[in-house]
């Protein structure tokens, strides 16, 4: 379906292995980092960042472009965060077919 690599940098262990299953679902080739810094070489020939606020602040501008906000079901949402950039936001748990089709989106953008 897909060959999109998808890089998902969160230390919320939950959400990350939810979404990485939904992801791999989908088609998707992911890499997942949980204490990910701006010098990790996954970052690079990445089409799409998932990642959590924290990491996003850790992260600045590393990494693809093309970013999209993991949120926990239930959390509060940082807005500051919603406004740097993030193509979507992407709670999780939620519908798969939604998340994979949020992510192909994301992916096609330019």
């Amino acid at each position: 379906m897909s060959d999109m690599r998808v890089v998902l940098a969160s230390a919320n262990h939950e959400a990350t292995t939810w979404l990485d299953d939904v992801l791999r679902g989908g088609g998707f080739s992911v890499v997942v980092l949980s204490d990910a810094t701006p010098n990790s070489p996954e970052l690079h020939g990445a089409d799409v960042l998932i990642v959590d606020t924290a990491t996003a602040d850790g992260l600045a501008a590393a990494g693809p472009a093309r970013r999209l906000l993991l949120a926990p079901r239930g959390s509060t949402l940082d807005l500051d965060a919603v406004r740097r950039g993030f193509a979507d936001v992407i709670v999780v748990p939620s519908d798969p077919d939604e998340v994979v089709a949020r992510v192909n989106h994301a992916a096609s953008r330019r």
